[in-house]
């Protein structure tokens, strides 16, 4: 059954509570107004943790009344985060690694996975991660498989998030 299948169900049979009560299920309706948006907006932030300028894309992306956001934070100097992406989320990590190995650094490309190098991530990250923790980081924001250009600016992260949704994106009503 797909995760749409899964929250319709749930949505369903908790419709008549929502109706009498709405205020008694904020999550819920929160979960109901958020199923009639699709497509949703993915916005991934490449970057350490630690790194500040991480730190102002995270907050331009919290910043901004996006509701309709879904927000992933990839840090390439990090295996653990490098190795979870890789097999949870095998596009999001890919654009990441295609935007870093675009550099035309190798340590960029090692430094994230990349096949110009011969040097793993989790192998940089160990000696210190220092080629990946010195990388700008980058937001992307993509919606119904098509990405903007990527940011390493928050400001300009705010003014996309902040952006009403484009023409021709349609809202589908769930039947409850």
């Amino acid at each position: 059954m797909s995760y749409s299948a899964r929250a319709d169900g749930t949505l369903a049979a908790f419709t008549s509570r929502l109706d009498q009560v709405p205020i008694a299920m904020p999550q819920m309706c929160a979960a109901a107004w958020l199923r009639t948006r699709t497509p949703l907006r993915q916005v991934i932030i490449a970057g350490a943790i630690n790194n500040p300028k991480t730190q102002a894309l995270l907050d331009a992306a919290a910043a901004s009344w996006a509701p309709d956001k879904a927000l992933i934070l990839i840090d390439p100097a990090n295996p653990e985060s490098v190795g979870f992406w890789r097999k949870g989320n095998p596009e999001a990590w890919n654009m990441v690694e295609s935007h870093f190995s675009n550099t035309g650094s190798a340590a960029a490309a090692a430094a994230v996975g990349g096949q110009q190098a011969e040097v793993a991530a989790s192998e940089v990250a160990a000696a210190g991660g220092a080629d990946a923790a010195n990388f700008e980081p980058t937001a992307f924001v993509c919606q119904n498989f098509t990405c903007q250009a990527p940011t390493q600016s928050p400001g300009r992260l705010y003014e996309l998030l902040s952006n009403v949704k484009p023409a021709g994106v349609k809202l589908q009503p769930v039947q409850l």
